[in-house]
C-alpha cells in the first residue's frame, strides 16, 4: 500500500494530474485509495489473490454500488485480468510492477483503467 500511495502522490505533484486521494470506510469494509478528480478510480491493494471475494472485492462491490461513476482497480503482487462483481461491475487486476511503470494508464483515463459498468 505504501508504494501505491507514494506513486499516487508523485503522479499528482510531478506529473500534474489533477486529483485528490482519499480513504473510504463504510461499516466493516474499506477501500484503500479513492482517487477523485478528472478521473475517478477506487483502488484496492492486496498481495495475495486468495480470499479476494470475501475481502477486497466485497469492499469494491459495496463502494461501486454507492459510487457507480468510479473505475475499479485491484493492484496485486502478480495477477492480471478482470473480475466481475456480483453487481455486474468489472474490476481490473493489475500487478504492482505494471502500475508503477505506467501509472498514468490507470490514473489519467488511459486504456488500462477503463471499466465497464
Amino acid at each position: 500500500e505504501d508504494a501505491v500511495l507514494v506513486e499516487l502522490l508523485r503522479q499528482k505533484h510531478y506529473a500534474g494530474l489533477d486529483y485528490e486521494v482519499y480513504y473510504y470506510r463504510d461499516g466493516g469494509s474499506e477501500v484503500d485509495f479513492v482517487v477523485k478528480g478528472k478521473t475517478n478510480v477506487a483502488i484496492q491493494v492486496s498481495y495475495e489473490l486468495e480470499g479476494l471475494r470475501d475481502r477486497e472485492l466485497r469492499a469494491l462491490e459495496g463502494f461501486s454500488s454507492r459510487f457507480p461513476q468510479f473505475k475499479l482497480l485491484l493492484i496485486t503482487w502478480d495477477s492480471y485480468g478482470e473480475e466481475e462483481l456480483r453487481n455486474g461491475r468489472k474490476v481490473k487486476l493489475v500487478p504492482l510492477w505494471k502500475f508503477l511503470l505506467s501509472p498514468g494508464d490507470y490514473l489519467a483515463g488511459g486504456k488500462g483503467g477503463q471499466n465497464s459498468s
